[in-house]
């Protein structure tokens, strides 16, 4: 808790910078850190697997539970949120028009570690592993230290990447386009109370993913495209205009459904 609030003032300085442009850097600086932190945490699952001598007895129980997947699906959904910074990445791009080909294969990519550090870790600790895999460290003390610094900086350093969507409307709307301090630095107040308040981060993650990123990320943007097209000649294939019902109903149904398991358990 003292941490967070001693780097108050540095995510408020952050925060000050004015242009997506000149934070490309430190996003970039953020990457390295976070795929160094999965890297060497990857290392020890295997290192894990090597001294257990094989792979330990699965009773995958957490897929046997079907009220813990639609909080997985909130956490899984809310790490691949990224609506509100298509506008501002295009327009920093020097060639807007490649946003659609990087933007695919970036996810990708993204997806395939993720999912391959996932599957590394359940076979390391089997039913055992914890949802914050740093908390599976426990040998010697050099290798979570860094893990933790390396997670910690690159979420230091990303936060004003992830905020500057966030930002950009609320000066338009209430500072005429000019940045103002003041908003900045109490979206990061907020944030670090957050950060210091709530004890079930994964719950609330799922909370998070399950009731805005399904709205944002499924039920809006499908809605939006059928509303856009319904007067368009020639008329969008079917294919398509199912493809929006589809993803709004499956977006309906895991947004009630996760966002209800998640808000009870956090008041349990």
């Amino acid at each position: 808790v003292l941490y967070a609030w001693i780097l108050f003032p540095l995510e408020v300085a952050l925060a000050a910078i004015p242009s997506l442009t000149y934070l490309a850097p430190l996003s970039l600086l953020a990457g390295v850190a976070n795929y160094t932190a999965l890297a060497a945490v990857a290392v020890a699952e295997i290192l894990e697997i090597q001294k257990a001598s094989g792979f330990p007895s699965l009773q995958l129980t957490a897929f046997r539970n079907t009220v813990s997947l639609p909080s997985a699906f909130g956490v899984g959904i809310y790490i691949f949120q990224m609506t509100g910074m298509m506008i501002p990445l295009e327009l920093a791009m020097e060639e807007p028009s490649k946003l659609g080909t990087v933007l695919g294969w970036a996810v990708t990519v993204a997806a395939l570690i993720y999912a391959g550090f996932a599957v590394l870790g359940y076979m390391a600790f089997g039913d055992d592993v914890e949802q914050i895999i740093t908390l599976n460290l426990q040998e010697g003390i050099v290798l979570p230290i860094i893990v933790k610094g390396a997670i910690c900086s690159s979420l230091l350093i990303a936060l004003p990447v992830q905020l500057h969507a966030i930002w950009e409307v609320v000066e338009r709307r209430f500072s005429q386009r000019r940045i103002s301090l003041w908003s900045r630095a109490l979206v990061v107040f907020v944030i670090c109370l957050l950060a210091t308040t709530v004890k079930q981060i994964a719950v609330f993650l799922s909370l998070a993913g399950s009731s805005i990123s399904c709205l944002l990320g499924l039920i809006l943007p499908a809605a939006l495209h059928l509303t856009l097209t319904r007067e368009s000649r020639p008329p969008p294939p079917f294919v398509s205009r199912a493809a929006d019902y589809v993803l709004i109903a499956f977006g309906l149904v895991m947004d009630a459904f996760g966002t209800a398991v998640s808000i009870m358990d956090l008041v349990m």
